[in-house]
């Protein structure tokens, strides 16, 4: 009787010995957990005041830009290069743009790399006198972007990521020591869509439907749908913005022409490590974001001045097409333009 009393107080001093020191692996697990959610939600408030600081430091460089552009007197007749821009290339900064005719995330993508705080990135339709066709007018801009002290902080790396013409590459690889160009791609299916919408909007379509120049410009897609095809296509309005998203993902032969890399609006929008890489490739490696900041952004509506990009997938919006819509699609984008789409990874199949 004696033994089993005390192999029964054995056993239950090893049983309590077992549940302190079970006790002792909880309270240490609780700890860790509570020293984990700290830092966890002291990363969420310095992500979320970073994201405060970023829409001021946008609403600055915004209003500087504004300031900057609409002073600037341009004298054709003395703009001149490198001369003009030799103190440029003591400053030692680089000058990046990313060529993108549009939808694509480009005012996006601007507002992110504003978000690290050695970068000034400029969406180009902010500058109000900014002109898409005359590459002296927008290389006044930009000097006076890297010149001017309105802007404040001294940035190393400035940029743009929208409304410069590709062609203009080798122009700005004269003018500027240090250049880093990139382009920005799309599906074609999602981006003629959002074109479509944007030439659609009330505001949009009111200026650009008494626009004769434009009209006669956008008639041009028309004419090469119908050669293309041997049918007759309409040509109001509604029609032709149609056909001008159509006619402009063909772009993309000259932007593989180019020989720039390409960084794909779906990667940017959802993969951080693609946003680093483009970080690092404009700034030869020194610049690096936190990953948590990255994500986040990621997380926010991405848009442009029409609105909410579309975030429906090709196929679905394809079936929203009407039957002009979807042969304007198959007659006006080329095989050479599907073709490099597919070698970008894209799947063309409107059943996808």
């Amino acid at each position: 009787m004696i033994d089993m009393q005390n192999k029964g107080a054995s056993l239950l001093e090893s049983h309590i010995d077992s549940a302190a020191r079970l006790l002792d692996v909880l309270e240490r697990s609780r700890s860790m957990v509570e020293e984990l959610a700290d830092t966890e939600r002291q990363h969420y408030e310095e992500v979320v005041a970073q994201l405060i600081r970023l829409d001021q430091k946008t609403d600055s460089i915004v209003s500087s830009v504004s300031d900057i552009a609409q002073s600037i007197q341009v004298d054709h007749t003395t703009l001149s290069a490198p001369a003009r821009f030799e103190q440029l290339q003591i400053l030692g900064r680089t000058l990046f743009i990313g060529y993108c005719w549009g939808s694509a995330g480009t005012a996006w993508l601007a507002k992110l790399l504003n978000a690290h705080p050695d970068i000034c990135c400029l969406h180009a339709p902010m500058f109000p006198r900014f002109n898409h066709s005359a590459l002296k007018d927008s290389l006044e801009v930009i000097h006076s972007l890297f010149h001017n002290k309105g802007l404040g902080h001294p940035y190393s790396f400035v940029g743009l990521t929208h409304g410069v013409s590709l062609e203009w590459h080798s122009q700005f690889v004269n003018y500027f020591e240090h250049v880093r160009g990139f382009v920005t791609i799309r599906h074609p299916i999602p981006r003629i869509h959002s074109t479509f919408n944007y030439n659609m909007g009330p505001s949009v379509a009111k200026v650009k439907r008494v626009d004769s120049e434009l009209i006669s410009n956008l008639l041009n897609y028309h004419d090469n749908l119908e050669a293309r095809s041997g049918k007759i296509f309409p040509k109001d309005y509604e029609a032709l913005s149609f056909y001008h998203g159509c006619g402009m993902v063909n772009k993309i032969v000259d932007e593989v022409a180019s020989g720039l890399p390409l960084f794909k609006y779906e990667e940017l929008t959802t993969d951080y490590r693609t946003v680093q890489h483009l970080l690092k490739f404009i700034s030869d490696d020194q610049l690096v974001m936190d990953q948590g900041l990255i994500e986040r952004i990621q997380q926010t509506p991405v848009g442009t001045r029409a609105g909410k990009i579309e975030s429906k997938s090709p196929g679905s919006i394809y079936r929203t097409w009407n039957e002009i819509q979807r042969e304007a699609y198959h007659w006006l984008v080329t095989d050479e333009a599907k073709e490099l789409y597919r070698k970008a990874g894209y799947e063309l199949d409107p059943g996808s």
